[in-house]
């Protein structure tokens, strides 16, 4: 979250099945059916992350005085908030633990009490037998957790690793690392959590990516079950991937670059866009929950991965 908060109005396109005795309070506006209760939803969606965002900040201020004798430390906090404001990317700083676990929690909390309400709405629309709209709504909700609050952006497409822009996959590809066997996955499912290692297992929706084009030849890296995007924590040697939602304008933080490892089939290496390095799986280890870290390019194995369709 880096910019002026831009607030979205949010509208849902449902129909006359629901009567005005549904739970959802509707309004008419240009001949479009907007739940207004919905709205005020989002928009009490939009303000907590905006005040934990500002919390957050208020934090880095209050760390960088406390520090202010330093001046190395100082512009390595500048450094971090930049980051922040700019990526979503949260502090490794210790005396910033504090601030981002709080910062964390809020934004959980937000996401929970959105999601609740939508859910509640989807619910309504259910019991009046109108699934297209229940729908609708979930898609809305998806769309609201999964984009920057901040800018409202949404994401552009364009020549890429699919030809003519748009996903590879189809419904989703796992990321094999080629040394152990294992898949990369989210650690969870809010902003900032982890990506690691893991045990395939069928079916698991948390362990499926999509590559999505942006143009120059660079990709989003995006968690079919949350719709957030692989990111650099930063862009030095030994920094940890995590997921975070999508930045409008796209952020060198979430770009990659695929580069077909010679000889073997769906393998490629994942270039960091500004960085000239690479991800791969820490210490070179082979078990499960290891973190995926950014790294020199060494070309080894555990800096390879298959993009492969799940069977």
């Amino acid at each position: 979250m880096r910019a002026q908060l831009l607030l979205i109005p949010v509208l849902f396109i449902v129909t006359a099945a629901i009567a005005q005795d549904s739970k959802v309070d509707l309004l008419k506006i240009d001949d479009v059916t907007v739940s207004t209760q919905l709205r005020d939803d989002k928009e009490a969606f939009v303000a907590s992350m905006e005040k934990a965002r500002g919390d957050m900040l208020k934090s880095f201020d209050r760390y960088a005085e406390s520090m202010k004798a330093n001046k190395s430390f100082v512009e390595a906090i500048e450094a971090e908030k930049k980051a922040f404001e700019k990526a979503g990317a949260l502090p490794n700083s210790f005396g910033m633990k504090v601030a981002t676990n709080v910062y964390r929690a809020a934004e959980k909390r937000a996401e929970l009490e959105c999601m609740a309400a939508f859910d509640r709405a989807a619910k309504a629309c259910r019991d009046k037998g109108d699934l297209k709209a229940a729908a609708a709504i979930l898609d809305e909700a998806k769309k609201i957790l999964t984009t920057d609050p901040v800018t409202g952006g949404g994401v552009a497409v364009g020549d890429g690793v699919t030809g003519g822009g748009g996903e590879a996959g189809g419904d989703g590809v796992v990321l094999v690392a080629q040394h152990s066997g294992k898949v990369l996955a989210p650690s969870g499912a809010i902003s900032g959590v982890k990506v690691l290692t893991a045990n395939y297992v069928k079916g698991e929706q948390n362990q499926l990516w999509k590559v999505v084009a942006v143009g120059e030849g660079y990709v989003y890296i995006e968690s079919v079950k949350t719709g957030m995007v692989m990111t650099m924590n930063g862009k030095e040697n030994g920094v940890e991937l995590i997921i975070s939602k999508k930045r409008t304008p796209a952020s060198d933080s979430q770009l990659w670059k695929l580069t077909p490892v010679v000889g073997k089939k769906d393998v490629n290496k994942i270039f960091a866009k500004g960085t000239g390095r690479v991800i791969g799986v820490a210490g070179k280890y082979k078990e499960a929950g290891l973190r995926i870290l950014l790294w020199d390019d060494e070309d080894e194995p555990q800096e390879m991965f298959g993009f492969f369709v799940p069977k």
